[in-house]
């Protein structure tokens, strides 16, 4: 009985030697690393940069195992390349420049060196708009001849011959529409509470609330071709019944200023309130907020052309025979420069002091503030009516009537043209710039283009576009 007890014992013992032998041999298990997250860009990320770094999460691995990645970036959806392989960092720099407008798509997967492996998900992010590229298109009824003004929240809004104020959202959709009276050639202008100001061919001068409903009308004797001007609250409008009217908040009549001639030219307003407005006989008006007549000055042909307001007070503005002219806030002539053909454009002033301005002879013409001289001049292939806008980077945008939009860059060599791109019409509108780049510009065609550009908004100088802001108000004291 003991001798089979032993031996029953000894062959346990032998058993479990052999079960501690196997467990021995057999590795333990191996567990997979975490997934990658927090990806930068971040998934379905827009307006992202040619040249980047993708960063992501680092993963972990549960048995402490040194975790390296691949790194996966595509466009084709049939067709993913790798690369990166056993990259160790989490993050990656993109060597090449990557094509503008385009959606990518990327993943990381990432690896313990022991067989294991686990895929982050598919991210995606598109990349910016090439500059000139058009992001889209908004259709009116008719021809547009208004520039737009742009609010705080991004709405663009624009006027149309078909008798329409339209508010339009970043994204090219319509927020809504609002009918006037007649045709609008007028440049809506925005105050500091969102109201919008517009006139139409019909003599209304209307006010509209933010959500496009109407909060007063107030009527002239003549066409409202001129864009209003805005000041403490008061609204300067020309009319082509040759009067200049100031309107309360209200929409009740302040004063009204008779000119000698009908106003299609808008007023601009200086740093001591004067109130700088043209009329079509060729005089300039300087009125005092209270409405008296501080000076006026006469000239030898017909203005259309929008006063420009230096930091010292000079006023430029054209005449309809081609003259720029420089007058000092005491009505003498600082200069006058002979600009070509007949001239609707109005001036604009960079921050390196050069003012520029469009004229029929189909040019661009740069002219130094401090004398008058010509720095150069930039051809296009047709009449030039639109007032060019200057962005933060010094490129001048302005359309011509050969239906295109010019970006040029003022410091590049004997071709200044940086771009171009068919607007599809006569481009008698002004552009605005966007801080996000967005270049809007109306057509003859009825439409308002969004164009992608390089400029982060307007540049900062003493005025940088048609009626100085975004917002259009022609104050020289508004940003």
């Amino acid at each position: 009985m003991g001798k089979r007890y032993y031996y029953r014992f000894f062959s346990l013992l032998i058993f479990a030697a052999i079960i501690f032998v196997v467990q021995a041999c057999v590795p333990p298990a191996n567990n997979p690393p975490t997934a990658v997250s927090s990806p930068t860009p971040p998934n379905g990320a827009i307006d992202i940069s040619l040249t980047l770094t993708l960063k992501w999460d680092a993963s972990t691995d549960p048995d402490g195992d040194p975790v390296k990645y691949d790194i996966y970036l595509w466009s084709n959806p049939e067709s993913m390349v790798i690369k990166a392989f056993d990259f160790a960092a989490n993050s990656y720099t993109i060597s090449q420049p990557l094509d503008y407008g385009t959606k990518y798509y990327w993943k990381v997967v990432a690896k313990d060196g022991k067989g294991e492996v686990t895929s982050s998900p598919v991210w995606s992010f598109t990349t910016i708009w090439k500059p000139g590229a058009i992001n889209w298109q908004f259709v009116t009824d008719n021809a547009i001849h208004s520039s737009p003004a742009l609010s705080t929240d991004g709405t663009i809004y624009i006027g149309s011959w078909d008798n329409k104020l339209y508010a339009i959202y970043p994204n090219g959709t319509k927020k809504w529409e609002f009918l006037t009276n007649q045709g609008i050639s007028s440049s809506p202008a925005i105050d500091a509470n969102g109201i919008i100001y517009v006139g139409s061919e019909g003599g209304n001068l209307y006010a509209i609330y933010p959500n496009g409903t109407e909060k007063w009308k107030f009527t002239t004797g003549g066409s409202i071709s001129s864009s209003p001007a805005i000041a403490n609250g008061i609204i300067y409008v020309g009319s082509g019944d040759k009067k200049l009217y100031a309107i309360n908040p209200d929409g009740t009549k302040k004063w009204e200023f008779a000119t000698s001639g009908s106003i299609s030219s808008s007023p601009a307003i200086g740093l001591d309130g004067t109130i700088y407005v043209a009329t079509s006989d060729g005089v300039l008006y300087a009125i005092a907020p209270n409405g008296g007549k501080k000076w006026d000055f006469t000239t030898g042909g017909s203005i259309s052309s929008s006063p420009a307001i230096d930091s010292d007070g000079t006023i430029y503005f054209a005449t309809f025979d081609g003259i720029l002219y420089a007058l000092n806030s005491d009505r003498t002539i600082k200069w006058q420069s002979t600009i070509g053909s007949y001239v609707e454009s109005s001036p604009v002033i960079g921050s390196d002091h050069i003012i520029y301005i469009g004229s029929h002879d189909h040019r661009i013409y740069a002219i130094d503030s401090s004398d008058g001289t010509q720095e150069w001049t930039f051809d296009t292939n047709g009449q030039v009516t639109s007032t060019p806008a200057i962005g933060s980077d010094g490129v001048v945008y302005v359309g011509s009537n050969d239906g295109k939009l010019y970006a040029i860059d003022p410091n590049a060599g004997v071709d200044k043209k940086k771009w171009e791109v068919f607007i599809g019409g006569c481009a008698y509108s002004s552009p605005s710039i966007a801080s996000d780049g967005t270049v809007y510009i109306g057509s003859l065609d009825g439409k308002l283009y969004a164009i992608k550009s390089d400029s982060l908004g307007l540049a900062n100088s003493p005025w940088p576009k048609f009626r100085k802001n975004l917002r259009n108000t022609g104050n020289k004291l508004d940003q």
